[in-house]
This record gives C-alpha cells, structure tokens and sequence, in this order.
C-alpha cells in the first residue's frame, strides 16, 4: 500500500499535479502517466472515462445490480434499515429483475407505484425508495459501456 498524499489532497486516487498539468498515472507497472490537461474541471471528466471499468451487457440487470449493491453499501446500512431493503429487494427484482437497470423508465416506476399502492401504500413508497437508491451504483459506474 502507498503512502498517504502530503499535498494536493482533493485530487482524486491515481491523479496527480506535475509541472502545472494533470495526469493519470496507471495502477499497473510499469507505470504510464497519461496527461489530462491544465485545466482541473476537464482533467477530471478524463480521469473519470480513464478509471470505469467496462460492464458486459448481461450485467446491467437489475438482479445484479441489486445484488452487487448488497455487498458493496448494504452493509453500512442500520440494521432495520438492511431489513426493509431485503423485503423491498426481493419484491422490486420479481418485477424490474430481468430489465437492465438503465431501461428502467419513470413510467415504469409510475405503474410499479399506482399498482402497488393500491394493496401498500407506505410499503410502495419504501420500495420507490430503494430503487431510488441505485444512482449510487450508477454513480459507480454499474451501467458504463466502453
């Protein structure tokens, strides 16, 4: 593991500051120092394409998605919290599990809603919630295609 940055700390992992230019340096040796450019805002849109990972098609399922989000945030959540996500989880994948999360319209969500508040409003509601929670995943890059 590297040492801890001693300036420049707002950068993010793997950029770095030289000669008054921003580059991206690789993860693997030998290492390669791409240049992104003078002006902050552009180098960082480029790093951001340069560190996502590509995802293969048949990963974009909500299923996935849904499961990934499990091991990756679930457990930092309280734990009623973890409670009602799994109830919510296993009813909103027997309905969105088989569609890339991506095709996932908010008419779909809308119908999801109005035919599900009929029975459990608040339930209804809780389950939006989650589903809501998933632009952190695609903040992560779950949906990136290269």
């Amino acid at each position: 593991m590297g040492r801890k940055r001693t300036n420049h700390h707002n950068l993010p992992p793997r950029m770095h500051l030289k000669s008054g230019g921003y580059y991206h340096v690789s993860s693997i040796t030998p290492r390669k120092w791409t240049p992104l450019g003078k002006d902050i805002n552009e180098a960082r849109r480029q790093w951001a394409e340069l560190e996502t990972e590509p995802v293969a098609a048949e990963d974009k399922s909500f299923s996935v998605i849904f499961r990934r989000y499990m091991v990756e945030i679930f457990p930092a959540l309280s734990r009623q919290t973890q409670h009602d996500y799994i109830v919510c989880g296993a009813l909103l994948e027997g309905v969105f599990g088989h569609l890339p999360i991506d095709s996932i319209r908010p008419r779909d969500i809308a119908e999801y809603m109005r035919v599900r508040g009929e029975s459990a409003k608040v339930r209804a509601n809780r389950e939006k919630a989650l589903l809501a929670r998933f632009s952190i995943m695609l903040g992560r890059g779950a949906t990136q295609t290269q």
